[in-house]
């Protein structure tokens, strides 16, 4: 719902793809969504990611892992 308010739950998002405007329109897009539906949101179209909560916990997707090992 909308408030009006500052989005709150994130403090960061890092999106990864092949063009860094789609990146970065991902990115903001996935921070405005907040805690609950920012990853699933990178992983629908098809984006590696992840994001940072108020509390410092790390969200990624299942394919930020690959960039991290590769």
């Amino acid at each position: 719902a909308r408030s009006g308010g500052s989005v709150r739950g994130l403090v960061s998002c890092s999106v990864v793809g092949p063009q860094a405007m789609m990146a970065d329109v991902v990115s903001a897009a996935a921070f405005l969504l907040g805690v609950e539906r920012a990853t699933s949101f990178v992983e629908d179209v098809g984006l590696s990611g992840m994001c940072v909560t108020e509390s410092r916990d790390v969200l990624e997707t299942s394919r930020w892992g690959a960039l991290k090992d590769g």
